[in-house]
């Protein structure tokens, strides 16, 4: 049992950090939440973003789920890190803008082409994964798999709401595009 209990602080500590990782890569793109694509942190705010770093409890109750998520939550972190730089060097409200106009000027069906791209490319890793380690009874890795899966299930679902959301905005002329 001290293995397993072992196993299950090392997940919840390495899941607390993907979390810090998501909501701090997300406060240094969009202090604002203005280039937020989850509804429910838009909705919500900072308040219950900072409320899921209770995450990190889910190993106690799931050691499974919290790989899953672990996977997931770092993957996020990973993707919003990218956009540091150029959020830090322009500013949000000037990113925001700059992204509106390009949701402007995109044609929605090449759009969605390139948002179901990395979704696709993100679930092929999450089934190789699956395929390596097919037990979730046994096989951590099959949760990291289940993981990835659910980040990329979750990054079309996310990004194309945002997308068309936006696009509605810009549609519809109430936006902060100069």
């Amino acid at each position: 049992m001290d293995d397993f209990s072992n196993t299950q602080h090392f997940v919840a500590a390495i899941l607390l950090i993907a979390r810090l990782g998501d909501i701090g890569t997300t406060y240094l793109v969009s202090p604002k939440l203005k280039l937020e694509a989850n509804p429910i942190v838009r909705r919500f705010k900072w308040p219950f973003a900072i409320l899921t770093i209770f995450l990190c409890l889910v190993p106690y109750w799931n050691i499974f789920a919290g790989i899953a998520l672990i996977a997931a939550f770092l993957l996020v972190s990973a993707s919003n890190s990218t956009k540091i730089f150029i959020a830090q060097t322009m500013g949000e409200e000037a990113y925001y803008n700059f992204f509106l106009e390009l949701i402007g000027r995109a044609k929605p069906r090449v759009v969605s082409a390139w948002l179901i791209l990395p979704a696709f490319f993100l679930s092929l890793l999450g089934y190789t994964i699956l395929h390596f380690y097919p037990d979730p009874e046994t096989d951590y890795g099959y949760w990291f798999g289940f993981g990835i899966i659910m980040y990329a299930i979750v990054y079309i679902l996310y990004t194309s709401l945002a997308f068309f959301r936006l696009r509605k905005l810009v549609k519809n002329g109430s936006h902060n595009v100069k």
